[in-house]
């Protein structure tokens, strides 16, 4: 990831590091949050996060990987997580958010999505972001579609997740340049 930083008005997007661990703990440790995910466990414990940030630290190796801690500048902590993945072809074909529910309705999301989505298309100039989000997750829809995605298609019974068991259905959205740009 070459340690890249993006700030916005009241974020900053920045690696991950290992003093982390508790405010990512917090934040994935709370089944509201963790159902959206599919892959983390809740209850989530500090080994939980110590493993994710290692995993974390080790992709960082790879150029077509990008995830970043969202920094709240007024309270210097993480509240949450972008990333963009797996590009290749001008597209990144997966990348995600989420916020931890202490800072959920006050526009951190379509903030961080904001400078991701600029960072994509203008640095890396991808053609197109792809992202999903579970059947029922009417939040993340919302904020794509507020961002200009469109949905692709739905992946049915797509993963148990995690943390509540449940079989989920994934719908997946892409995101063009030109209309990113309108």
């Amino acid at each position: 990831m070459n340690d890249i930083k993006l700030e916005t008005e009241r974020l900053i997007l920045r690696s991950w590091n290992k003093s982390d661990r508790y405010d990512l703990m917090e934040g994935l440790n709370d089944i509201e949050v963790t159902k959206w995910k599919g892959y983390d466990n809740c209850p989530y414990t500090l080994e939980d996060a110590d493993k994710e940030i290692d995993s974390i630290l080790k992709k960082y190796e790879n150029k077509n990987y990008y995830n970043w801690a969202i920094v709240l500048k007024d309270e210097n902590r993480v509240i949450g997580r972008v990333g963009l993945y797996d590009i290749y072809d001008d597209v990144a074909h997966g990348g995600g958010i989420w916020i931890n529910r202490k800072y959920w309705n006050k526009g951190y999301a379509t903030e961080a999505m904001k400078a991701r989505t600029k960072f994509a298309f203008e640095v890396l100039n991808l053609r197109k972001i792809e992202n999903s989000f579970f059947e029922g997750n009417g939040a993340s829809w919302k904020l794509q579609e507020k961002l200009g995605y469109k949905i692709e298609g739905l992946k049915r019974q797509a993963i148990r997740c995690r943390a509540d068991g449940i079989i989920k259905n994934e719908y997946i959205t892409g995101l063009l340049k030109e209309e990113w740009k309108k």
